[in-house]
């Protein structure tokens, strides 16, 4: 089930549903997003707990993020909503979401890092396709004009959103660690956070699919950990590919790097792995369609449908 393509003119909403956002970044943000000929409506305060511990460490209490999740997929003027920063928080509001409202209601929803915990049960308990994207406190607050990086990656994610691009990385190739074809759809995002809903009634259903991950700040053997742990939960058998994004950060000054990590999970399965994409918590962030099929073949990713659906739009 895709979402309407975003237009010009069209009301965008802004929640937090993980930490809260500097306020300098979130009116960046906001203002940015005004600039390029949107309007805004923004959901509950997400400055307003930054630097505290009021709500632990969201922006919210569960229940108000959660109602002012579904107020914003409820609101028929609202057609995207596109998620303030991620950090630390998600995971609170997964028992308190109707995802059949949401089903009811699709509309696009782009978000990443912490956020992953929310765009994956979307597919599977909304049937509706998301993106792994920039947001408002993130690329949106650079300084465009000297960030070439957050530039490409705020312009890549809206010509997404309208339909004028339909695969982000058609234009480029990528280091193969493992050779070969797949199809499948694509699912996943930030490491820790898909790993957090093992065990969970949230937990995401893979085979067959393409697996998207990146990761920020965790050193070679903790990545290695939360490899084995998808492994060992059989979450790495039935894949079709994967896709490893940004892994910045995820250094250590001696011993194993990331890249020998990546060959010692992967080398004993027979389907694509494909390295080094820009998607994730990097400079250069390219938005990821995912519920979206995609093919890995040639050192190329190829998304073979649009993410949104553009024959409701003028």
């Amino acid at each position: 089930m895709k979402p309407t393509a975003l237009k010009l003119g069209d009301k965008i909403g802004v929640l937090a549903p993980s930490s809260p956002c500097s306020p300098e970044r979130f009116q960046t943000g906001i203002k940015e997003i005004e600039r390029r000929g949107y309007r805004v409506e923004v959901a509950l305060d997400p400055v307003a707990a930054y630097g505290k511990s009021t709500y632990l460490f969201s922006s919210d209490t569960a229940a108000r993020r959660t109602e002012a999740l579904h107020a914003l997929f409820q609101d028929s003027e609202i057609k995207a909503v596109i998620a303030a920063r991620g950090a630390y928080g998600s995971l609170e509001l997964l028992p308190h979401i109707d995802f059949e409202l949401i089903k009811k209601n699709p509309k696009i929803f782009v978000g990443f890092s912490d956020v992953t915990i929310l765009l994956s049960p979307m597919f599977s308990l909304s049937n509706l396709n998301t993106f792994h994207g920039p947001m408002v406190s993130g690329a949106f607050a650079e300084d465009l004009g000297q960030h070439q990086g957050a530039k490409r990656s705020v312009d890549l994610l809206l010509e997404v959103l309208r339909g004028n691009v339909a695969n982000p990385f058609s234009d480029e190739s990528y280091p193969m660690i493992q050779s070969g074809e797949g199809q499948g759809v694509v699912k996943g995002g930030s490491l820790t956070s898909l790993v957090s809903l093992l065990g969970t009634k949230w937990e995401p259903e893979l085979d067959g699919s393409i697996l998207f991950l990146e990761e920020i700040g965790e050193r070679p053997y903790q990545v290695h950990r939360l490899f084995m742990q998808l492994k060992l939960a059989g979450k790495l058998e039935q894949l079709s590919g994967v896709i490893l994004g940004s892994f910045t950060g995820c250094s250590h000054a001696h011993g194993p790097t990331v890249a020998d990590v990546f060959k010692d999970i992967f080398g004993a399965y027979g389907y694509p792995v494909i390295s080094g994409v820009p998607a994730g918590h990097g400079p250069l962030n390219l938005v990821m369609p995912l519920g979206i099929k995609a093919k890995i073949y040639n050192n190329r990713i190829e998304f073979l449908e649009s993410g949104v659906n553009t024959s409701n739009t003028q």
